[in-house]
């Protein structure tokens, strides 16, 4: 069996994008990454490039290739010509989709899952969202596989756990400037205004971000936009990265956090209560520590990709599937 993976240069999912692949070949199952940016550097038009054969492809629905004048010149429904048609299911990793909601934002999103999904095309979720198959099923779509960040073995060498915590408190990510009341611009503001001091940086990713967040005692996860309109899946992204670098989440609620218990791996707090909760836990050093310590082993253990792949792939693609252990690979390489 061949899975292979579709992804943008978008660099939030590069960790998850290398432990899947990496968990995939660990599994007896070939796998290779083949970034749209990169193919899109070497072909100006796409429609002449096919991706080698494969049974599965699991694609992200973040896919936007951008061009040198940072206009969209790609998207998914074109990358999905480019696929060969004997694979025979394309995967999607989405993210938590709110038909309901009033932002326009969320229904843009929720219209191009639909036409996704019209598809036929598995939805392989970022984050462990139970309530969103109810939703598809009420909309009458489908959706077959709903997953985490788990634990792989590649990701060890994104570990910084030897680095010095100077940093009391920090958060990564987008002010949203364009917005009339900027949220995060506003917690953060309310955090100083406690006397706190908070390092903030936008959008820094990889092992720079890596790095940084091992730095720091707290990581905060802020929603960009209000609790009720949108708990975006990247959210679980940064708070699995923490947890990988012994750093304590804290957190506004999000939309079922499954597998990770309040308390236990991390701390749930409304946003006004935020700065009172990081002053108790930078003042309680054993306390932070343990959850730290209860998240990271929690994760390494209980959260594993290769477990999650395998429920996944029994249960959706081949229910014969036997998993193999323990096969040494090579690191992931991004082709073209």
């Amino acid at each position: 069996m061949r899975i292979n993976i579709i992804y943008s240069s978008y660099k939030t999912y590069y960790y998850q994008v290398i432990s899947l692949c990496y968990s995939l070949r660990t599994m007896g199952i070939e796998s290779d990454v083949y970034c749209t940016d990169d193919i899109h550097k070497q072909y100006k038009d796409l429609a002449g490039y096919i991706y080698p054969d494969s049974d599965y492809y699991i694609v992200f629905t973040d896919i936007r290739v951008v061009n040198s004048q940072q206009q969209i010149s790609s998207d998914l429904f074109s990358i999905m010509h480019n696929i060969p048609k004997e694979s025979k299911t394309i995967c999607i990793l989405g993210e938590p989709i709110d038909f309901n909601s009033i932002n326009q934002t969320i229904k843009n999103r929720t219209n191009y899952f639909k036409l996704v999904i019209e598809r036929g095309i598995y939805d392989y979720v970022a984050t462990r969202h139970f309530s969103l198959k109810q939703e598809l099923d009420e909309q009458g779509l489908k959706t077959d596989g709903i997953i985490s960040f788990g634990y792989s073995e590649v990701l060890e060498e994104s570990f910084y756990h030897n680095i010095e915590k100077n940093i009391n408190i920090h958060f990564c990510g987008d002010m949203y400037s364009f917005q009339h009341e900027n949220r995060r611009h506003n917690a953060i503001s309310q955090i100083e205004n406690n006397g706190l001091s908070i390092n903030c940086d936008l959008n820094m990713w990889l092992e720079d971000c890596c790095k940084k967040v091992s730095q720091s005692k707290i990581e905060l996860n802020i929603h960009g936009w209000s609790s009720e309109e949108l708990k975006r899946s990247y959210e679980l992204a940064r708070m699995v990265n923490a947890i990988m670098q012994k750093t304590l989440v804290v957190s506004e609620p999000i939309y079922n956090p499954c597998p990770y218990e309040d308390g236990e791996h991390l701390v749930f707090c409304d946003l006004n209560d935020m700065p009172n909760v990081c002053k108790y836990y930078l003042e309680n050093d054993e306390e932070r520590t343990k959850i730290v310590n209860s998240a990271f082993d929690f994760w390494k253990n209980k959260c594993r990709m290769d477990d999650y792949l395998y429920n996944f792939i029994v249960n959706n693609i081949d229910e014969h599937f036997e998993k193999k252990c323990l096969i040494e690979v090579e690191f992931p390489k991004i082709l073209l």
